[in-house]
């Protein structure tokens, strides 16, 4: 049986590489076709899309309140990065 922190892990890494997939689609497709029609770039179009979504409510400015910080930090731990939970909560 896992625990609550184990799902957590699973979830934060399944949204890590849902982002990163639409990552690769958002920049090789959608920002080209703004930079076209628009002449906006990168800069102009991330805080214009982050403030559109979160206006039309389909995203909140706070994570969620289960954040697993202890698999995050394990996780940059096991590629040398040392940082704690705490500095990993405060950056979130």
């Amino acid at each position: 049986q896992w625990s609550q922190e184990a799902w957590d892990e699973v979830a934060f890494i399944l949204g890590v590489a849902a982002h990163g997939f639409e990552d690769e689609l958002f920049d090789s497709q959608f920002l080209r076709w703004v930079e076209r029609e628009d002449g906006a770039d990168q800069d102009v179009l991330d805080p214009a899309l982050d403030f559109l979504l979160i206006y039309e409510g389909y995203t909140e400015l706070y994570p969620p309140g289960s954040f697993p910080s202890v698999g995050v930090t394990s996780a940059l731990r096991s590629v040398g990065v040392e940082v704690s939970a705490d500095e990993v909560e405060l950056g979130v």
